[in-house]
Protein backbone atom coordinates (compact mmCIF):
# COMPACT_ATOMS: atom_id res chain seq x y z
CA UNK A 1 0.00 0.00 0.00
CA UNK A 2 2.86 2.55 0.53
CA UNK A 3 4.30 1.71 -3.17
CA UNK A 4 0.48 3.00 -3.92
CA UNK A 5 -0.21 -0.01 -5.54
CA UNK A 6 -3.95 -1.34 -5.69
CA UNK A 7 -3.94 -3.99 -3.62
CA UNK A 8 -6.55 -5.52 -0.63
CA UNK A 9 -5.18 -6.89 2.50
CA UNK A 10 -7.20 -10.20 3.99
CA UNK A 11 -6.52 -11.45 7.74
CA UNK A 12 -7.94 -14.05 9.51
CA UNK A 13 -10.44 -12.66 11.89
CA UNK A 14 -8.83 -14.72 14.84
CA UNK A 15 -5.81 -13.38 14.12
CA UNK A 16 -7.19 -9.83 13.50
CA UNK A 17 -8.53 -10.20 17.07
CA UNK A 18 -6.15 -11.94 19.22
CA UNK A 19 -2.69 -10.54 17.46
CA UNK A 20 -3.23 -7.20 16.43
CA UNK A 21 -2.78 -4.39 18.72
CA UNK A 22 -6.18 -2.43 19.92
CA UNK A 23 -4.60 1.16 18.74
CA UNK A 24 -3.87 -0.43 15.52
CA UNK A 25 -7.28 -2.23 15.06
CA UNK A 26 -8.93 1.44 14.55
CA UNK A 27 -6.15 2.37 11.80
CA UNK A 28 -7.81 -1.24 10.30
CA UNK A 29 -11.06 -0.34 10.79
CA UNK A 30 -10.53 3.24 8.54
CA UNK A 31 -9.41 0.72 5.69
CA UNK A 32 -12.09 -2.07 6.05
CA UNK A 33 -14.30 1.12 5.63
CA UNK A 34 -12.60 2.09 1.91
CA UNK A 35 -12.70 -1.61 0.97
CA UNK A 36 -9.13 -2.04 1.48
CA UNK A 37 -9.03 -4.72 4.61
CA UNK A 38 -11.50 -7.72 5.34
CA UNK A 39 -11.24 -10.67 7.63
CA UNK A 40 -13.78 -12.44 5.45
CA UNK A 41 -13.10 -14.33 2.21
CA UNK A 42 -16.20 -13.54 1.14
CA UNK A 43 -16.66 -9.81 1.21
CA UNK A 44 -13.36 -9.27 -0.04
CA UNK A 45 -14.59 -11.65 -2.92
CA UNK A 46 -17.82 -9.33 -3.60
CA UNK A 47 -15.00 -6.23 -3.22
CA UNK A 48 -12.88 -7.78 -6.26
CA UNK A 49 -15.90 -8.50 -8.25
CA UNK A 50 -17.36 -4.64 -7.29
CA UNK A 51 -13.89 -2.89 -8.25
CA UNK A 52 -12.74 -4.90 -10.70
CA UNK A 53 -14.23 -3.15 -13.98
CA UNK A 54 -12.46 0.34 -12.33
CA UNK A 55 -9.57 -0.64 -10.12
CA UNK A 56 -7.64 3.13 -10.92
CA UNK A 57 -11.08 4.88 -9.74
CA UNK A 58 -11.86 2.74 -6.63
CA UNK A 59 -8.12 2.93 -5.31
CA UNK A 60 -7.78 6.63 -5.95
CA UNK A 61 -10.65 8.36 -4.09
CA UNK A 62 -9.95 11.44 -2.48
CA UNK A 63 -10.90 10.27 0.67
CA UNK A 64 -9.24 6.36 0.18
CA UNK A 65 -5.97 8.03 -0.51
CA UNK A 66 -6.18 10.33 3.24
CA UNK A 67 -7.29 6.23 5.33
CA UNK A 68 -4.03 4.87 2.85
CA UNK A 69 -2.01 7.34 3.72
CA UNK A 70 -2.44 7.91 7.24
CA UNK A 71 -2.38 4.23 7.76
CA UNK A 72 1.01 4.34 5.85
CA UNK A 73 2.60 6.78 8.06
CA UNK A 74 2.16 4.71 11.16
CA UNK A 75 2.23 1.34 10.13
CA UNK A 76 4.75 1.23 7.26
CA UNK A 77 8.49 0.73 7.19
CA UNK A 78 9.52 4.27 5.25
CA UNK A 79 13.22 2.64 5.11
CA UNK A 80 11.99 -0.03 2.97
CA UNK A 81 14.13 -0.65 -0.49
CA UNK A 82 11.71 -1.43 -2.80
CA UNK A 83 14.61 -2.30 -5.28
CA UNK A 84 16.48 -4.16 -3.09
CA UNK A 85 13.34 -6.63 -2.25
CA UNK A 86 12.90 -7.56 -5.83
CA UNK A 87 16.29 -8.20 -6.51
CA UNK A 88 16.04 -10.68 -3.63
CA UNK A 89 12.88 -11.87 -4.73
CA UNK A 90 14.11 -12.29 -8.23
CA UNK A 91 17.13 -14.39 -6.70
CA UNK A 92 14.60 -17.18 -5.45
Amino acid sequence: MSLDVPCILLLNKNIFNHCVDDKAKEDFYKLSKIGVFYTSGKDLAKQVNKISSNTKDWWNKENSSIVKKEFCTKHSNSNFDTKLFVNKLNKL
